[in-house]
């Protein structure tokens, strides 16, 4: 193996690893190749010592990355998410994927994929191809329990509609035991009827995407021992924050997401008074947050658990209204 493939082989295994994506970045940038001054950027712009410029340089160098990868891949039609430096997010055809997708898989940390023109037959040969098996979530523009049943991978995120008939079936699914993310338009008691299904009661994190008054309720009555809990992108209340501090069943999360949210100091207070000790929580893009509230977080959880990475500027990938 060359030493390009044996530093990105490091970063592909472990997106997380900041010496990984160091150390790549560093011996692309001794070659003159621009990824690696992107990727050192959002190094730094992840520990805020980046200056305006560099933040205006960064957004050029990821439209950049972004029109290379489609002419790399000749699909001008796919869309396309970075995140410090390498693309985490693809949005194509079924028929594309299977043609090129193990080659975007190889040298790309993709973790989320929107599949358009779904078929079971396409989906069981999607779950066959290398490098799928990092996906962590997936968007299909059809559903039923013939189509996810095709899919082979280790564990699933789906969007799923409240409505969908086949929901019962979905739910013996093998992928759906570890994790559930609802449509936009669920209810405390649609969530309370799925935490009641047996393929449900052992899920490890759920995602809340919707207003935040029913994200506090939600919070204050959720039964399931969660692992990792996202609600980035909310309006959270303080209701909602003290909800989820207070009750008992999450005292077994590690990480939440919080990402975009409007979070400020007075959650963060709230948020220390969870009996969750966490490995990880994300409060990039966080407008509200104030270095103090920085602080409060980290000397709660940690350093290493605050994460303030920017990830992605702006997105393409279809997110519940």
């Amino acid at each position: 193996m060359t030493d390009r493939g044996a530093l990105l082989d490091a970063v592909l295994r472990d997106f997380d690893d900041v010496q990984a994506r160091s150390v790549y970045a560093d011996w692309l940038q001794e070659r003159g190749d621009p990824r690696g001054e992107l990727i050192s950027l959002e190094l730094r712009w992840a520990c805020g010592s980046c200056a305006a410029t560099e933040v205006r340089r960064i957004k050029h160098l990821r439209h950049a990355l972004v029109a290379a990868v489609r002419q790399r891949f000749d699909n001008k039609r796919m869309a396309l998410e970075i995140e410090r430096g390498f693309v985490v997010a693809v949005d194509a055809q079924v028929s594309w994927l299977l043609e090129r997708g193990a080659e975007l898989f190889a040298c790309e940390p993709v973790r989320y994929v929107v599949v358009r023109g779904t078929s079971p037959d396409a989906l069981a040969r999607l779950g066959e191809i290398a490098g799928i098996e990092r996906v962590q979530w997936l968007w299909l523009s059809t559903a039923s329990p013939q189509l996810l049943g095709a899919i082979k991978l280790p564990s699933l995120s789906l969007r799923i509609t409240p409505r969908f008939k086949g929901l019962p079936a979905l739910l013996d699914l093998p992928q759906m035991r570890r994790g559930f993310t609802p449509w936009s338009g669920y209810s405390v008691e649609s969530l309370a009827a799925a935490a009641a299904e047996p393929a449900l009661r052992n899920i490890e994190w759920l995602a809340l995407h919707d207003d935040h008054l029913v994200v506090a309720e939600l919070l204050a009555s959720l039964p399931w021992r969660l692992r990792h809990l996202d609600i980035s992108q909310r309006r959270l209340s303080l209701d909602a924050l003290a909800a989820l501090a207070d009750n008992p069943t999450f005292s077994a999360l590690r990480r939440i997401d919080l990402a975009g949210s409007d979070l400020d100091r007075r959650g963060a207070e709230q948020l220390v008074r969870g009996r969750f000790q966490l490995a990880h929580i994300d409060v990039s893009k966080c407008a509200k947050l104030s270095t103090d509230a920085l602080d409060v977080l980290r000397g709660r959880f940690g350093d290493d658990a605050v994460v303030t990475d920017p990830g992605m500027l702006s997105s393409t990938i279809p997110k519940s209204k």
